[in-house]
């Protein structure tokens, strides 16, 4: 997802307890949109779906979510017996016990009430819905965690004169001149939270063909525009997109779906774009690089490798926010590069939470905060961005590439799971270097260093010596990295990493010549710091 445009959150429920006896292995809904069209469109639908289930423990009965506000449980069918609708969550009775590791399905038909949910979205002539973090349980009952992944099935009918686009490939659409019904199918697990629909009557459809240059295998990207987007927006994006999809296939592995979409919806879409898996949303005329680059790189973290937890979630918006810069590290060079990451964390300085609070959050894996703070721009975003930027710096490129791609090619982890512990220990065994002090200075600890260092240029016999002294004064705990300083000369200038390991931490350099000046961080690599650096001990 990329950041704010407007603010409204809808919470479900502060707590966030999940029914881990069950662990649900595929989806099939049957949705009738038909009504969302008419001339005085409503938010009610009809629905109903099949859930395949494994039994993790013996169970007779179990429970799903399902937003009391927004669906009405019209009965059970299959397995399912008998049910309850309460507190947001549908308890279902089965027909008998099922064993440890036994599979079976339960059918629920439902409808969606006359009720505005900020997850299904009814504007005039369009439909859409979007989930994050738990919007899904608003347009369809599930265990709606990001930790079971399911495979989908999604088939939904719409007047003819309406496209509807889902995840997936499209593998049906049936029309009989009045109605047609589209049937999607994801054939690749996914977190509920990246489940969409979105159709409308005034959409129009390009699709081209993009070619892996790795595996040489053809994917189809399909773009949903409407007829009032501006044509030159829209054929940018055409020809960007497939530079994207090799520069990323590049760095992170090839493309891991079998299918890629783009489509516009309309004015009450919070968002700037949200990477539902296959097809992402994107806000009115919304085609510009950084947007496009950060939705796409959410493929490989977040769709492809999702959140353990909801706490987990600075690895979705933190690679995807630093693949903005990556991409244009690409296309502009090191100075663009540079200069979007100094952007970031400066809007980290300027709107970072008060009071000071950490980017990752343990107790957000039972209780979801409210939206402004999940998704909080300062820190879910720009300063975890800022964090990859560093760790970048303190492995060097060849290894900080190189662990990424095996992260993100690990076929243990793909369509998979992760939590931040987990990254941590798999980062530090790619790059061969024990990185826990650098994440648990970063992530779980709030603020940044301030530095305030001094310098001295002394005569030493026929040599010179610059002796350095490196403090740190926030109150806060000390900040152990890497740090550089530029000795400029009369002719030539010279840049030293030293290994700050402690507070008030001194160093002694010696050169022949006699150095003119002395720049702390010339490239900015801690980027997330306040600092002066001042002659004189």
């Amino acid at each position: 997802m990329k950041k704010i445009i407007a603010v409204f959150f809808f919470l479900i429920s502060g707590l966030y307890a999940q029914d881990k006896n069950i662990d649900v292995l595929s989806y099939s809904l049957n949705l009738d949109f038909t009504n969302n069209f008419k001339q005085n469109a409503s938010y009610v639908f009809n629905g109903n779906e099949v859930i395949k289930i494994k039994a993790v423990n013996e169970i007779s009965s179990f429970t799903i979510n399902a937003n009391n506000a927004s669906l009405k449980i019209e009965g059970v069918s299959i397995a399912g017996k008998s049910f309850v609708h309460e507190k947001d969550e549908v308890k279902i009775n089965l027909d008998r016990t099922y064993q440890t590791g036994e599979e079976f399905e339960i059918g629920v038909s439902y409808s969606h009430k006359k009720f505005f949910d900020t997850a299904f979205y009814v504007g005039k002539g369009i439909i859409y819905t979007d989930c994050e973090p738990d919007g899904a349980r608003c347009w369809f009952p599930c265990k709606d965690y990001p930790n079971d992944k399911a495979l989908f099935e999604i088939r939904g009918k719409v007047p003819a004169n309406v496209l509807l686009g889902s995840n997936g490939m499209l593998i049906d659409s049936v029309s009989d001149g009045k109605f047609t019904t589209y049937t999607w199918r994801e054939d690749y697990p996914m977190a509920t939270y990246l489940a969409v629909v979105a159709a409308s009557e005034n959409y129009i459809l390009n699709v081209i063909e993009w070619k892996n240059p790795y595996n040489g295998k053809i994917i189809p990207i399909r773009f949903y525009y409407k007829k009032t987007d501006e044509k030159g927006k829209v054929y940018f994006m055409m020809e960007r997109v497939p530079m994207m999809m090799n520069f990323f296939s590049e760095m992170f592995g090839s493309y891991p779906f079998d299918k890629l979409a783009f489509a516009t919806v309309d004015n009450q879409f919070p968002w700037g774009g949200m990477e539902n898996q296959t097809f992402i949303t994107l806000c009115v005329n919304c085609y510009n690089d950084d947007l496009l680059a950060h939705e796409l790189a959410h493929h490989w973290f977040g769709d492809l490798i999702s959140p353990n937890q909801w706490s987990d979630i600075w690895l979705n918006e933190g690679f995807a926010t630093y693949c903005e810069t990556l991409w244009s590290e690409h296309t502009d060079g090191k100075a663009r590069y540079r200069s979007l990451n100094k952007f970031t964390a400066e809007e980290y300085f300027l709107t970072s939470p008060k009071p000071p609070r950490a980017i990752y959050n343990k107790e957000w894996d039972s209780q979801l905060p409210d939206g402004k703070t999940l998704f909080d721009v300062a820190m879910t975003y720009n300063k975890s961005g800022a964090v990859l930027y560093m760790l970048r710096y303190v492995l060097g490129d060849s290894l900080f590439f190189s662990s990424i791609k095996k992260y993100a090619t690990n076929p243990e982890l793909m369509y998979g799971n992760i939590s931040t512990d987990e990254f941590i220990k798999l980062m530090s065994e790619y790059s061969g270097k024990d990185l826990t002090w650098f994440f648990e200075q970063w992530l779980y600890r709030p603020n940044h260093p301030v530095y305030s260092n001094r310098y001295e240029i002394v005569k030493d016999g026929d040599n010179w010596k610059v002796n350095l002294k490196v403090s740190q004064t926030q109150r806060e705990d000390f900040f152990k990295m890497p740090v550089e300083f530029k000795i400029y000369f009369q002719k030539e200038n010279k840049i030293v990493r030293l290994q700050n390991d402690y507070n008030n931490q001194t160093f002694e350099l010696s050169y022949k010549e006699k150095p003119v000046m002395v720049e702390f961080d010339p490239n900015n690599e801690i980027i997330l710091k306040r600092a002066k650096t001042v002659q004189g001990f």
